[in-house]
């Protein structure tokens, strides 16, 4: 929104940072440029209501590798990924026909592949589901707000939504 845009740059304009530094991508940044605006976040960070925008992880520096940087908390998020709606799998009987399918045993497999080599396939396949898994949560938390169809529950708010389609990874427990 024009809103949250607006309240963006204005972050960004008291923390004294250019709007070029601001518009790269965070991998590519330089170490001087990512460590200020992290010092500065943190000091300006409570005035928009993020104090708790930033927390301790650890970064994991791949040699020859494509993958700059991975975070703590970005292997969490690719390996819950693949646990959660990893494990494709194809099977083949014996007429030559494949059956496609996904299953808790293949996505462990695929999960422990990319715990070892955060720079190959399986973990890049980890933060593409992670990234799906994000975008659908966001896709129906705006959906939910457009359509002004949650109800309170228990302290809470509760909201029902198809889980057909895009929605069926959230068939997946962990998922959610």
């Amino acid at each position: 929104s024009d809103a949250g845009r607006n309240d963006v740059l204005t972050l960004l304009a008291q923390m004294g940072v250019k709007l070029k530094d601001a518009k790269q991508e965070w991998n590519f940044a330089s170490p001087k440029v990512r460590n200020a605006i992290v010092e500065k976040l943190t000091a300006h960070a409570e005035t928009f209501n993020l104090d708790k925008i930033t927390r301790a992880t650890f970064i994991r520096r791949e040699r020859n590798s494509s993958l700059c940087d991975v975070s703590a908390s970005d292997a969490v998020y690719a390996v819950n990924a693949l646990l959660a709606i990893g494990g494709v799998h194809v099977e083949t009987d014996q007429d030559g026909n494949e059956d496609v399918g996904t299953s808790w045993e293949h996505g462990f497999h695929d999960a422990w592949s990319a715990v070892g080599d955060v720079s190959g396939s399986k973990f890049t396949e980890g933060c593409s589901k992670a990234k799906l898994i994000q975008r659908r949560v966001v896709h129906l938390a705006r959906n939910f707000s457009e359509q002004r169809s949650l109800r309170p529950f228990k302290g809470g708010l509760l909201g029902k939504f198809d889980a057909s389609g895009d929605n069926g990874i959230f068939m997946q427990p962990q998922a959610l």
